[in-house]
């Protein structure tokens, strides 16, 4: 629909354009007018008789006009059909042919009085008082003239109709604007009441007044060149032709043709014929009508404007519509294979973990591949970690059963080495906790039951130090737990170092630190 309306738009500002334009090269190839020269003086003598003719027109009357000069060289040299332009001042053809202007003393050919009524309405949309003006009345009236250059008449314009002078571009000759300033209060409040202030009213006079410049552009025509007669008339001289027509002409018509001038064809809603009647020079009109055709001008490249950014952006919306589908349909597809790599990856073992695997493998004597993802449970702190078994003390009295102590020097001597037997057997011992309490009542003899009682005391404190040692220095206390084994087996200081568990050799995970 929008292109529809641009092009519609286009259309019709091209169309003004070319009108215009043809208009302007019509204007600019009018030609000037041949300007009649000097005359002698028995045309103001033929110009009173035909005063008196004409202030006789109710009677029978005989109009006598000299046609010698009707062959002059001005006639021979106005063409048909041919537009020409003249630049003088506005002349009577009689001193008693003219209009009186009503606000002022002076004297029009053509006169058009509008008045206008003027009021202040208020508005609601704009919350305000707006002034406006109305037409009450407009009129117009001409008479017949002359233009004269050079002090001499040149052309004659006959009576124009009312609706030709409301088309024509009139100078104002006087405007009287009467206000009402004085108003009741009971007025007022009517006024304030309906919404409307009546403010005045303005009478308007244009037209062309006696000695006023005149440009003319037409077309021109010669003029009759019979003799009005009637048959009352006595006998004329041979030299002049005499033809009877006083009831076929109107008294405006015999002051047209009394004037021996070329007339101006006053066709002004004719498209044929270019005619115009203006106070501005021929220049100036000129100037105007290039304004005026420049302004469609631009009104038509814009219009053109609007139309080939309407059919780019349906291109441009199209174009990237289609860019973004395809922009879509690869990212789809994109992303499908990615997830499908993804899913081949998390299957298979990544490469950092088959690097560890085959240094373990260097540097253990076990052989173990871990092909598990590296994913790494989350065990929560607070999960119960069991107790380690406590070494049974059977092996210090197994041994001191099968040593006689000879003295106690000797039996504090042997009880390192005891000791370290022990925590190295750690994991032997505690697996069979039962058979050793099953052997405890048999291995004890009478005399470590006969001891002394100092030396029972260190051996047991030495061996509960002993199961809180860490299995790697044996010289800290054990403070972590690896996970998920559970096993709590060693220090601060060696916690770090290891990758397996010392007790069970699976793989850890995790550590964490245990306050007891």
């Amino acid at each position: 629909m929008d292109l529809i309306l641009s092009t519609a738009l286009s259309s019709i500002t091209f169309t003004i354009y070319l009108f215009k334009k043809n208009a302007l090269e019509e204007l600019k190839n009018t030609k000037p007018f041949p300007c009649k020269p000097t005359s002698t003086s028995t045309s103001t003598k033929k110009l009173g008789k035909i005063n008196n003719v004409v202030s006789t027109t109710n009677k029978e009357t005989t109009t006598i006009i000299d046609n010698s000069n009707s062959n002059s060289p001005l006639f021979e040299k106005l063409e048909k059909d041919i537009t020409y332009y003249l630049e003088g001042i506005v002349s009577p053809i009689n001193d008693s042919e003219f209009i009186s202007c009503t606000n002022s003393k002076k004297k029009a050919v053509i006169l058009k009085n509008i008045i206008k009524r003027h009021t202040v309405k208020w508005s609601n949309f704009w919350k305000d008082w707006i002034p406006e003006e109305e037409v009450i009345s407009i009129n117009g009236q001409s008479v017949p003239f002359n233009v004269t250059k050079d002090n001499q008449p040149q052309i004659t314009i006959p009576k124009i109709p009312i609706q030709d002078i409301m088309l024509l571009d009139l100078p104002i000759i006087s405007d009287n604007y009467i206000s009402q300033n004085k108003k009741s209060i009971m007025k007022s409040i009517m006024d304030y009441v309906n919404g409307e202030k009546f403010s005045g009213i303005e009478n308007t006079e244009k037209g062309f007044s006696f000695g006023q410049p005149i440009t003319v552009i037409g077309k021109f025509k010669q003029p009759n060149k019979d003799i009005i007669s009637s048959s009352s008339s006595p006998s004329l001289p041979s030299s002049t032709d005499i033809i009877d027509t006083s009831s076929s002409l109107s008294p405006e018509d015999l002051i047209v043709q009394s004037t021996n001038l070329p007339v101006m064809v006053t066709n002004f809603n004719d498209e044929e014929s270019y005619c115009v009647i203006s106070y501005r020079t021929f220049k100036e009109i000129v100037e105007e009508e290039g304004k005026s055709v420049n302004k469609w001008k631009w009104i038509f490249i814009g219009s053109t404007t609007i139309i080939g950014g309407v059919i780019a952006f349906r291109i441009w919306r199209y174009y990237r519509r289609k860019r973004r589908a395809e922009e879509n349909q690869q990212n789809e597809e994109l992303e499908r294979l990615t997830n499908n790599n993804n899913n081949n990856d998390q299957n298979l073992p990544s490469f950092l973990d088959m690097l560890r695997d085959i240094a373990n493998w260097l540097l253990t004597d076990e052989i173990e591949f871990d092909f598990t993802p590296s994913y790494r449970p989350h065990t929560p702190i607070t999960e119960y970690i069991p107790d380690p078994i406590p070494i049974p003390p059977e092996t210090t009295s197994t041994n001191t059963t099968n040593n006689p102590p000879t003295s106690t020097t000797n039996i504090n001597t042997t009880q390192p080495t005891e000791n370290s037997n022990t925590t190295i057997n750690n994991n032997s011992s505690s697996s069979r906790p039962e058979d050793n309490n099953n052997n405890n009542p048999t291995s004890i003899s009478p005399s470590t039951s006969n001891q002394d009682p100092k030396i029972t005391n260190n051996t047991n404190s030495s061996t509960t130090n002993d199961e809180n040692v860490c299995v790697i220095c044996l010289t800290e206390k054990r403070e972590y737990a690896y996970l998920p084994c559970r096993h709590l087996c060693v220090c601060r200081n060696c916690v770090h170092y290891l990758e397996k568990c010392p007790l069970c050799r699976s793989p850890i995970h995790s550590y964490m630190k245990i306050f007891s």
